[in-house]
């Protein structure tokens, strides 16, 4: 739902943005990574989780956060540019034979941070996330689902899209 917090706003301009306009901070590691960077400044240090649009599907930007000791996770989507780093064909050739509802985690490390990408069998797609927290433990209410065969499969989420 809506939570109504605005944490923080910064106004993005994009190419018409004029260059001879100071440096903002942290744009040294890219727009997006410093972008988000200032952005969650009042959380750096609290050890909360955010869940990031898929806009900000930076893994560097989750990385950063991590090292401000905020965990944070985002929807990986196909768009324009793939987040670098994350092998999206492998790890939906490794759902090909899987049930709808199937969860695998697959663990990584950036800058000595641990990350993570989750993912999920859907009827007609994998679903994905990486994060730099949250495991693949079970949770909650057993879930069903009907597929195109009219066959039921059922699943419980894992930890990380649960919570």
């Amino acid at each position: 739902g809506i939570s109504g917090v605005l944490y923080s706003l910064e106004i993005v301009e994009g190419k018409d943005e004029p260059q001879q306009r100071p440096r903002k901070e942290f744009e040294g590691l890219g727009k997006t990574v410093g972008l988000l960077l200032r952005l969650t400044r009042s959380l750096w240090g609290t050890g909360k989780a955010i869940v990031l649009d898929s806009g900000f599907c930076v893994l560097q930007g989750l990385v950063e956060l991590r090292k401000k000791g905020v965990f944070a996770a985002a929807l990986i989507k196909k768009r324009r540019y793939w987040p670098k780093y994350i092998d999206g064909d492998g790890i939906r050739n490794h759902f090909q034979d899987k049930p709808v509802g199937s969860v695998d985690v697959l663990c990584g490390e950036l800058d000595s941070v641990k990350v993570y990408v989750h993912a999920m069998k859907e009827p007609d797609y994998v679903m994905m996330l990486m994060s730099t927290y949250g495991t693949t433990n079970e949770m909650g209410v057993e879930q069903k689902r009907i597929l195109a065969d009219n066959s039921q499969t059922t699943f419980r989420y894992p930890e990380l899209v649960y919570n």
